[in-house]
């Protein structure tokens, strides 16, 4: 994980538990370098549709589509379609 963190140069590394860690990205900002990588690298596996999905949701938040209701109602219809 501190790979990927230092490979990114953003997020955080937490413990959770007493064997688990996790990586997170808190900023719309630096998700986009995320979202990046993964549109230049893309995923091969199942996983795909996901991210395809995933994707969709951050566009909207990033055009603050999240603050009206119908853009709401459409992350929470977009989230039900998701594994």
């Amino acid at each position: 994980m501190e790979q990927i963190k230092s490979y990114f140069c953003v997020g955080s590394i937490s413990k959770q538990g007493t064997q688990a860690f996790q990586y997170s990205v808190q900023s719309v900002k630096d998700l986009a370098i995320i979202i990046d990588h993964f549109e230049k690298y893309p995923l091969i596996t199942q996983k795909r549709a996901d991210y395809e999905i995933f994707k969709q949701v951050f566009y909207l938040i990033s055009r603050k589509e999240h603050l009206t209701l119908p853009g709401l109602q459409e992350i929470v219809a977009i989230k039900a379609s998701m594994n």
